[in-house]
């Protein structure tokens, strides 16, 4: 188990480095970049959904089971999306607030996520290979596993401490450059 959380720790790493650098770059915290892998998450689902009313967008025919099943999954996400809202408002406190399921938070189950996710990945060609169904229709659907492994991780990384952003602090400079200067006199 050790090396279980030793690659966890690393992928940890990474995705703290990525909303770390998007938070002093935006000024926008890691539940927003989650809230992000949620919209790709009910984008891929609901791509399955339409596939089952308007068939061709990929290439196989989605069932009724498959669209109750990618039903209550996009109502899971929605749920997921509202407790990104909350933690977000959370997120600077001084005492750190768990907001979702210890499952969530569990290096194994994330650990399989990316698994799953790489086994997306590997499919992509395979899949672009059938001629069948639209290209960008596809590659939603096969984004549900790599969505929710990034999902699982930015709801996982410590907050930065709050600060202004680049974007933030160069817009201030830049309006305060625009306030030193003087009016032009008009001579008449």
């Amino acid at each position: 188990m050790e090396w279980v959380k030793r690659v966890d720790g690393f992928f940890l790493s990474f995705f703290t480095n990525i909303s770390h650098k998007f938070y002093r770059l935006t000024g926008y915290s890691n539940f927003f970049l989650a809230k992000l892998a949620v919209c790709v998450m009910v984008a891929s689902v609901m791509v399955v959904i339409f596939n089952y009313w308007f068939p061709g967008i990929l290439s196989y025919q989605s069932s009724l089971i498959q669209v109750a099943i990618c039903g209550l999954i996009s109502m899971f996400c929605l749920f997921d999306m509202v407790r990104c809202d909350k933690a977000e408002k959370s997120a600077f406190n001084d005492e750190r607030v768990r907001m979702f399921h210890p499952l969530y938070y569990s290096p194994v189950n994330r650990l399989l996520w990316i698994f799953l996710a790489s086994l997306m990945i590997l499919a992509v060609p395979f899949i672009i290979a059938n001629n069948k169904g639209y290209l960008v229709f596809k590659a939603l659907d096969l984004a549900f596993a790599p969505a929710f492994a990034t999902f699982k991780y930015f709801i996982s990384v410590d907050p930065p401490s709050s600060g202004k952003s680049k974007i933030r602090e160069w817009c201030e400079s830049f309006s305060a450059g625009f306030r030193k200067l003087a009016p032009m006199k008009v001579n008449s």
